[in-house]
């Protein structure tokens, strides 16, 4: 209980510091992270990306799903949460970074291919710049089938219908999650059939 309550306190201090930079000011439900890793297939070849670990419910419910610490990389931009992160998650590659540097931070430790990206970034108020090099980066290295996963606390898509239709995006409404505060919605975005993955 203890972890639980000083990890709120942390990530609520952070987000009244930086709202625009924390989606949330408490930590995802449980729900909400179980629904997040259900989408990933873990048998799938490839490195599993989490953007924006915060204070790792996303990271320990990626794991429980059975992906293997070694292939779990999380990039998470507040220096004081990826030290937590990489402490508490031995063998876990966590990466204190920009995601607006999401091709660099990747081709800096060798990742080329990805069986998953994970994300728990406020998408949604990040500019449009910054959403664009974020998804074009993850779609360049997502292997065939593989998924780009983001939660969104409104009840349309995060990307842009503009965006989806640029990159090829299929996108499914994957599930609500009502054990949230606030309520989540769960979406998954692949890319078309047909559609090249690399430029």
């Amino acid at each position: 209980m203890r972890l639980v309550q000083n990890d709120d306190r942390l990530l609520f201090s952070l987000w009244l510091r930086e709202p625009g930079k924390i989606a949330a000011p408490v930590p995802s439900s449980a729900a909400l992270c179980r629904a997040m890793a259900a989408q990933v297939d873990p048998v799938r070849a490839g490195a599993v990306v989490e953007l924006g670990g915060g204070t790792g419910a996303v990271t320990r419910a990626l794991l429980a799903r059975g992906i293997a610490p070694e292939r779990l990389i999380v990039i998470e931009l507040d220096r004081r949460l990826a030290g937590l992160l990489a402490r508490r998650f031995r063998g876990v590659r966590v990466i204190q970074g920009d995601v607006a540097q999401l091709d660099r931070l990747l081709a800096d430790v060798g990742v080329d291919e990805l069986a998953a990206v994970v994300s728990g970034l406020p998408l949604r108020v990040m500019p449009d710049a910054v959403q664009r090099q974020t998804l074009e980066a993850s779609f360049h290295r997502l292997a065939d089938h593989g998924v780009f996963v983001q939660y969104t606390y409104r009840l349309g898509s995060p990307v842009s219908r503009k965006l989806r239709a640029e990159l090829r995006l299929e996108v499914k409404n994957a599930e609500s999650i009502w054990l949230n505060l606030p309520p989540a919605r769960v979406w998954r975005y692949r890319r078309s059939a047909g559609a090249s993955a690399r430029p």
